[in-house]
């Protein structure tokens, strides 16, 4: 069911898209609302796709996928990002170091583990990333990297540009979660990929039976953020959202 948390995020969502009709109909229609995301908006099969996304792709490298995925703070993401080349990462792995990098970076305050170990750890891997074409990653790798530049607030225009290109020509492949991290992710830097979110203005209204509450939320949430959402949008979401209403 859904919780009031979540139709108050709704909510947020809408009163940042639109200064007209589409928000008072929301209104209406609506008494409470979907999941939450999490705290570090990203969802639990997400967190634990770098277990279960390798295959043989990833066989030769499985000790160092071992090492990220198994990193429980900081000082341990950091250790493997600066100890080894990350020039020859693979895109799984680059994908899941961005992903450690980011869920621990929030929570170095101060200490050993500086704000200037994170940027010298964003630019390696930004380095890396620049070396592989955005073809050769799949459509949860690219989701999960969107994810953790907008947490790390990693600005770089040609990476983005060039994601957000990509992305419109693999909608189809495309799962909910991986539309819902990228969204997410480009809402958090504020930058709107145009093409990409006339698309998914298009493309998601059809396919939002496969969403879970959380994908629908967080989707919004992020084109809220872009201010960049419409109301045929917001109708079809407020509509998922009611087959979960008690």
């Amino acid at each position: 069911l859904c919780s009031r948390l979540d139709f108050v995020y709704m909510l947020l969502a809408a009163t940042r898209i639109v200064r007209n009709g589409a928000c008072r109909w929301l209104l209406r229609q609506c008494s409470c609302g979907p999941s939450h995301s999490g705290s570090d908006g990203i969802s639990k099969s997400n967190r634990s796709s770098s277990s279960s996304n390798g295959g043989s792709r990833e066989a030769s490298v499985r000790p160092l996928q071992v090492q990220l995925a198994d990193s429980a703070s900081l000082q341990d993401v950091l250790t493997v990002i600066n100890a080894d080349v990350v020039q020859r990462w693979s895109p799984f792995s680059l994908a899941t170091g961005w992903h450690r990098l980011a869920k621990y970076a929030g929570r170095c305050a101060s200490g050993r583990t500086s704000k200037q170990s994170v940027e010298r750890a964003t630019w390696r891997l930004v380095a890396a990333q620049r070396r592989l074409k955005t073809d050769d990653y799949r459509p949860r790798e690219l989701a999960n990297i969107v994810w953790a530049w907008g947490k790390l607030r990693l600005r770089h225009d040609p990476l983005l540009r060039d994601v957000g290109q990509h992305a419109v020509r693999q909608l189809e492949s495309f799962k909910a979660q991986d539309f819902a991290n990228t969204i997410y992710g480009f809402g958090l830097l504020a930058k709107q990929p145009s093409e990409l979110t006339s698309a998914v203005h298009k493309h998601v209204p059809h396919r939002l039976g496969e969403f879970k509450l959380q994908h629908v939320t967080n989707t919004i949430y992020g084109l809220g953020l872009l201010r960049c959402a419409d109301a045929g949008l917001l109708r079809a979401a407020c509509a998922r959202l009611s087959e979960n209403m008690p």
